[in-house]
């Protein structure tokens, strides 16, 4: 909980916007570096880039 973490990516787009718990930017394509909520638990990441967009599950410390 609370660390930074690498998200990577595929993409041909220079840039994506992302969404998190809350929190929201933009980061360059090859590779996101967020940081995890600071709870326990499973969070969605959004990203999305021209129209496109997709989402991954975040396991943060010991889930249930």
């Amino acid at each position: 909980p609370g660390k930074r973490f690498l998200v990577p990516l595929d993409t041909d787009y220079r840039k994506v916007a992302w969404r998190l718990h809350g929190r929201s930017g933009t980061g360059p394509a090859h590779a996101l570096r967020l940081r995890a909520p600071a709870k326990r638990g499973a969070y969605k990441v959004f990203v999305t880039a021209n129209g496109h967009a997709d989402r991954a599950t975040v396991l943060v410390g010991a889930v249930p």
